[in-house]
C-alpha cells in the first residue's frame, strides 16, 4: 500500500534491471497458494527476459490481472513472460470467452 500511495503522489519507485521470468514465477507461487481450485501456470521464455522497471509496480500489476482472471475468468490461468521487439511483455490469460473491444482510431484490441 505504501508503494501505491507513493506512486499516486508522483513518487517515482526505484527502478532496476529485472528478469521477468523470476517475477512471473513469484506471482504464480503467490496466487497458487491463495487460489485453491484454479490452476495457475507460469510459462517461462527461453533464456532471460530483461526489462527496466520497478519490481513492486510490476508485482502489483500482475496481482491485479491475476485477481481479475480468478474473479471474472474461467479455467486455467497462464502468466507468461516473453520478448517483444524493443522490449518485453508479460501476458495474463484465462480460458474464458474473449470480449471484443471497440475499434478506436484505426486500432483494434480484444481481451484474451
Amino acid at each position: 500500500m505504501t508503494h501505491l500511495l507513493a506512486v499516486a503522489r508522483d513518487g517515482l519507485p526505484p527502478v532496476a534491471e529485472l528478469e521477468l521470468n523470476q517475477l512471473v514465477d513469484a506471482a504464480v507461487r503467490r496466487w497458487s497458494d491463495q487460489s485453491p481450485g484454479r490452476y495457475i501456470r507460469g510459462t517461462r521464455a527461453d533464456g532471460q527476459v530483461v526489462a527496466i522497471g520497478s519490481d513492486q509496480s510490476i508485482a502489483h500489476i500482475l496481482d491485479v490481472l491475476i485477481d481479475n482472471a480468478i474473479v471474472h475468468g474461467l479455467g486455467a490461468i497462464e502468466v507468461r513472460a516473453r520478448r517483444i521487439a524493443g522490449g518485453a511483455a508479460i501476458d495474463v490469460a484465462d480460458e474464458g470467452k474473449s470480449i471484443a473491444l471497440p475499434t478506436w482510431r484505426g486500432c483494434s484490441a480484444s481481451r484474451r
